[in-house]
Parts: C-alpha cells; structure tokens; sequence
C-alpha cells in the first residue's frame, strides 16, 4: 500500500481497517527496519531519530516521515493486532465462528490523496508481518453503572533509558583501545624478490633500480605543508576577492546607470514643464493661464514704470511721452490677451461639444452578476452618433452649400 510520507499512523490504521475485517483499536504500528530508497540515510541526527522512534509503537498521531521515510522510500511497517479474550456475556452475545481462518496478508496497498491541489494520488505498499503476533493477555476490567460501557485494563512497554556509563570506566585504556585482529588474505598479484645465483637464470630488462632520496624530516615537511597550504589560500583568497571585485563593480555600475537615469528623467521633466509654460503663455486655455498672462503683464508695467521714474536725464515731457507709450503698449498687449480669451472660449467650446456629442453616442456598459461587462448599443445612442457624423460633416471647412442643405436636410427629417 502506499501513502504520503505525512499519512499518520491513524489514516494508515483506517487504510488497513478499509481492506480486512479488524477493528481499529485492536491495531498498533511499529517500523519494522531500514528503509530503502535514495532518501533514507540523510545524516546522523535523523538516523538517530529514526531509529529512537522505530523501537517503539508508532502513535496516531506519528507519520512516516517522524520515523524515517521519505518520498519514494519503500519501507516495512510491523502490525499487531492485538485480540483481547472477550467476556462470557460477549461470547454468548456474538455468534463467532472458531474454525474461521484468521490469516493476515503479506502486504496491503493504500491509495493517499496528494497533499497539493491537483497532484497525484501516491500508493504506498505497506508489509503486513504477523509472524511474532502473540495474544494479549486479559487483565481484568470495570463497568460503569450508568452507561454500561466496558473498561479493561491495559499495559504498556515504554523505552528504557540509555545506560550511563561511570567515567571512572568509560576513559580508561581497555575503553578507547580497539581490539586488534591478524586476517590473513590473497593479494591480486603476486610479488617477490629474486637474488642472482649461479644455477637461474633472471630476465633483468624490465628491472628499474631505485635509489633513496634526501631524507626529508618532520620540520621540513612540515614547512613543506605550511608552503602549500600558503599557495592554497592565496588562490582561494584570490577568487574570494574577484567575487567580491564582481559584486561590487556590478553594484557600481547599476548605482551609476540609476544616476543617470534619474538626471534624465529630471532634465526630460524640467523640459516638459519649461514647454507647457510656453504653450500656457502662446495659448492659453483655462482661467488659470489667463491669471498668469494677467499678472505678468502687470508686473512688466510696474517695471516699465519704475524705469520711467527713475531715469534722472528725462525731463517731465520725456517722461510723460514714455508713459504715453507704455500705456499704449499695455492696451494693445491686454487688446491681444482678449482675442486669446475669444479663440479659447470658442476652441473650448468645440472641445465640450465633441465630449458631450462622444458621451452621448458611447455605448453602455452594462455590469452582469457575473462580473463581466457588457456593451451595448440602444437606439438613442446610434442616433446620437449619426448626428455627431452630421455635425463634423457641417462643420467641415471646404462644404458648399447644397451639401450642408443636404446635410440639414437628414438632420430634420432621418
């Protein structure tokens, strides 16, 4: 049977009670061994673990993965089922058959449903071994006189603790000595030392004379392992700071791009704001660039007039001339301010008919329980979009007069 490496010992326990005719409370796991598959051995704190928990009876609510398992592992599980000596009332009471054959199977499938939304279901096989099942032995129980309910008595079987060795004895020399044993066994080649004599004959070609070297002792060699672990560190050392020049430069780089992204993006909006200043004074369109154009001009006058005043070499005739000409020069200024105001008004005025006539001839947006949403076109907005055609078809600039006639003509009568 298979199941998630998160099935619990009660889902598996409600698995095997699915298959065979055995009461739940009469079943109890126990890991039966070492688990096989590329995922059993992952260190030795979880060996450790796994093993702890296998040398007991697993809980309801212990999993496969508390005692070792993991995905794709296959592993044995021990169950025992434990049968206690029904009452004379129960035996009476129940009809059981003793010839029926009490036999488990060797091993039982079990479907579990995959954890996440839209995976597989996983089959894990579970190894039934029924070999060392003894019967438990009846320890007596008590009825509740209200109820009627039937307790028995029970007994468990906990884990010792693990034996503490005294350090008297536990540092000593037998302790930490191993035991040493002489096997003797075949080498893959056999190998010897021949000496010259007069009776053999010894093939001398492929014989190398080897020499001893300079005696190198422990200080040197030493000095020699100090050498190479020194070359060692450098080059390590070395990559560690060319990783870290990389990071770092990288880092640079970005800073320096975001630098200068930003200084265009400002020196790009200074533009934009530079250009519509200049589009609000050249052609203005709300009050509020009116208000500006209106307090310029206000502002030069006063300049104008303060230069006037404090020229010393005009005379009062002089200056009264220049006044003359400033006031002439505010009034055609203000004169062009009013015809800005007029083409405004006028363009302004086009631009709320188009918006109104666009409004009017949009479809509507119907929202449905759903939550889509619908277009839809009723007879006042088709009309209102052929009278906006008709309007832009008046308005044209090289229309003669039969064709606006013409137009006209659809207008009143469609």
């Amino acid at each position: 049977m298979s199941f998630h490496v998160l099935a619990a010992a009660i889902d598996i326990k409600r698995a095997i009670a699915a298959e065979l005719p055995i009461p739940i409370e009469t079943m109890a796991l126990k890991a039966a061994g070492a688990v096989e598959g590329a995922g059993a051995v992952e260190g030795e704190g979880e060996d450790a673990a796994a093993a702890a928990a296998a040398a007991a009876t697993m809980r309801d609510a212990t999993t496969l993965f508390d005692v070792g398992v993991r995905p794709g592992d296959e592993a044995e599980l021990e169950l025992v089922v434990e049968y206690a000596k029904p009452s004379e009332e129960e035996a009476e009471a129940v009809d059981v058959d003793p010839n029926a054959p009490k036999v488990l199977p060797e091993r039982i499938d079990v479907v579990v449903a995959p954890k996440e939304r839209g995976g597989q279901p996983r089959v894990v096989s579970v190894v039934i071994d029924a070999s060392n099942c003894e019967k438990p032995r009846y320890k007596g129980g008590y009825r509740h006189k209200h109820t009627g309910t039937r307790y028995h008595h029970a007994e468990i079987q906990t884990m010792r603790k693990p034996r503490e060795w005294p350090k008297d004895a536990k540092f000593t020399r037998d302790t930490q000595t191993t035991e040493a044993r002489t096997r003797t066994i075949m080498t893959k080649k056999e190998a010897a030392t021949q000496m010259k004599r007069k009776d053999l004959l010894i093939n001398e070609n492929r014989d190398a004379f080897v020499s001893a070297g300079r005696y190198v002792d422990s200080d040197e060699w030493h000095a020699i392992r100090v050498a190479a672990t020194t070359v060692l560190q450098r080059y390590a050392r070395g990559w560690f700071a060319r990783k870290l020049r990389d990071v770092k430069r990288v880092e640079r780089d970005e800073r320096a791009r975001a630098r200068a992204k930003a200084a265009t993006e400002k020196l790009d909006a200074e533009e934009r704001r530079r250009r519509k200043e200049i589009e609000r004074r050249m052609r203005p369109r709300t009050h509020e660039d009116f208000d500006i154009l209106r307090h310029e001009l206000e502002k030069w006058r006063k300049s104008e007039h303060a230069k006037i005043e404090s020229d010393a070499s005009a005379d009062d005739a002089a200056k009264a001339r220049n006044k003359q000409l400033l006031l002439r020069r505010e009034t055609k200024l203000l004169a062009t301010i009013d015809r800005l105001k007029v083409t405004a008004a006028a363009e302004n005025k086009d631009a709320r008919v188009a918006r109104a006539l666009d409004d009017m001839s949009t479809a509507k947006r119907w929202e449905c329980d759903d939550g889509s949403v619908v277009e839809v076109h009723t007879p006042f907005t088709t009309r209102a979009k052929e009278l906006q055609q008709l309007y832009n078809g008046v308005r044209l600039p090289l229309v003669t007069a039969d064709e606006v006639r013409s137009i006209l003509t659809n207008v009143f009568h469609p």
